[in-house]
């Protein structure tokens, strides 16, 4: 693809902020789409404290006609870098790629695509992606549901509880045209479009091998604090995310005026049997009657070993519990 002009097809959205270390790989990793079509990126550059601007800049310069990067003087956040983005977006389509995350697969672009003109009902696809832990403090993996070959999911699919990465979606430019609606002040900006798109119409999945990485564990990184090693803020990042999913959550039911609410109480039932499944054990005596009296009504979905041996360890202690399980 040589010219960039009103026929675009798809746009694809980068925002980015101090990711001076990995922006070469991602926008590498949009240039090297093979199609048969026009693609736009737009780089919505946070005004980093690195070199991030600089490189945008360098590369915008070098490929006039692809790229264009939108410049600020201030610190805005993720959300309003979306809303700036899709300000001046022509697609069709809208892929994403955070400054941070990467493309491997030349025909990524082109495949999404395809799929979506032979699939007029769903207004999403994703694929496959592999989990890239860039500290190595973990084994990468591949992430996405264990299906061989393509497959749709139905809306209620999706909002009840698929997980999808950003970093490997492609959408309708048409089904967020009612984004801005709801989505300020959305806690996880990710999420939130994730789900406002499914509420739109089908979501496809493309099987298969992975054709993009979301790396894990970046220095200044929001997820860092997930596999982060310091107790304390472990704690306190997963407590935080669940939060923001619940609000994520409320905000979405009333953008759609309860039509999934079925769906999204399943949802806020797993994510807080999660929740509570990690934080109970890490946590102290006091933290634990907290989060049982915060989420008891999701105690019953609880198998009764594990339970058993929590409510014991509130009542006697940790160490009388160990020399108990000796005897189980």
């Amino acid at each position: 693809m040589e010219d960039r002009s009103e026929n675009v097809v798809v746009s694809v959205v980068m925002p980015t902020y101090n990711h001076e270390k990995y922006i070469r790989q991602a926008i590498e990793g949009v240039l090297m789409q093979d199609t048969d079509f026009l693609f736009e990126l737009i780089i919505v550059e946070d005004c980093s404290t690195d070199d991030t601007k600089r490189i945008a800049l360098e590369y915008a310069d070098k490929h006039p006609n692809i790229i264009n990067v939108l410049v600020s003087e201030n610190n805005l956040g993720i959300t309003d870098n979306y809303l700036r983005a899709m300000g001046v977006i022509t697609g069709k389509y809208i892929a994403l790629c955070e400054g941070d995350d990467y493309w491997t697969d030349s025909l990524k672009l082109q495949t999404q695509v395809d799929f979506l003109e032979t699939h007029p009902d769903c207004c999403l696809c994703f694929h496959p992606v592999s989990h890239v832990f860039v500290d190595n403090n973990q084994e990468d993996f591949v992430f996405g549901p264990k299906i061989d070959g393509n497959h749709v999911f139905t809306s209620e699919e999706i909002i009840e509880g698929i997980l999808i990465r950003t970093v490997s979606m492609l959408f309708k430019t048409e089904s967020i045209r009612d984004l801005k609606s709801w989505i300020y002040g959305a806690p996880l900006d990710d999420l939130a479009l994730q789900l406002h798109c499914a509420s739109k119409g089908n979501v496809g999945y493309i099987g298969g091998k992975p054709m993009s990485a979301y790396n894990r564990g970046n220095e200044g990184a929001w997820s860092a604090g997930e596999t982060s090693t310091d107790l304390k803020q472990s704690k306190k990042w997963h407590k935080k995310r669940h939060e923001d999913h619940l609000e994520v959550f409320d905000m979405f039911n009333t953008y759609t005026q309860q039509k999934f609410n079925n769906q999204i109480q399943n949802r806020i039932r797993i994510n807080s049997i999660r929740y509570m499944s990690f934080m109970l054990p890490i946590s102290n005596r006091k933290e634990q009657v907290k989060i049982i009296y915060d989420k008891k009504r999701y105690l019953r979905y609880f198998n009764w070993k594990p339970l058993c041996y929590m409510f014991g360890r509130l009542i006697v202690g940790e160490k009388v519990m160990l020399q108990l399980k000796r005897f189980v």
